[in-house]
């Protein structure tokens, strides 16, 4: 995702993972467009964002978090985090996913409970999907927008100013 972006010449784009070493080799694949990114070492929940963000993209970092406690520090962070008028993109495991990775456990989703947890401040676009990853892993993955966004608009063709990516690999 880091790398498409780059292409499309966003800018101030965030990447944040809990694994320095993930994020090492991610800089080491971009080569000097790294320079072009932040890169964040850090727990999601614990995570303390200096400005608000007008796209948040999770890619497989949401189902790490398992308790209640976690879950809800996230989505405070979420929707404390995203400007009014900005966009949310979660992917994470379906409720036919694994029940671990990375030898962790993982909170499974459907895509109404998925839905539900962000349905605060967030509405499921028409571009929502849940589609198998590979034979053996299946993920959720839905597009979220503002509750006041007008449902026509779409992630496709934002062009944003800040963006956080957080995920669990690269």
């Amino acid at each position: 995702m880091v790398d498409t972006l780059l292409d499309l010449r966003y800018e101030n784009l965030i990447v944040l993972d809990i694994s320095g070493e993930a994020l090492e080799r991610a800089k080491e694949r971009l080569g000097a467009a790294a320079n072009r990114v932040q890169w964040v070492v850090s727990n999601i929940t614990e995570y303390k964002p200096t400005d608000p963000f007008e796209l948040w993209h999770d890619w497989a970092a949401f189902h790490f978090l398992t308790t209640t406690e976690e879950t809800n520090s996230y989505l405070s962070l979420v929707e404390q985090s995203i400007l009014s008028g900005g966009y949310l993109s979660i992917a994470t495991f379906s409720d036919n996913g694994p029940t671990s990775c990375s030898g962790l456990p993982v909170h499974r989703y459907s895509m109404d409970e998925l839905t539900n947890q962000f349905s605060r401040k967030f509405k499921k676009t028409p571009l929502y999907r849940r589609r198998p990853l590979n034979p053996v892993l299946h993920f959720a993955k839905i597009y979220f927008l503002p509750i006041s966004e007008d449902i026509r608009s779409s992630i496709n063709t934002l062009l944003v100013k800040n963006v956080t990516l957080v995920s669990s690999s690269f």
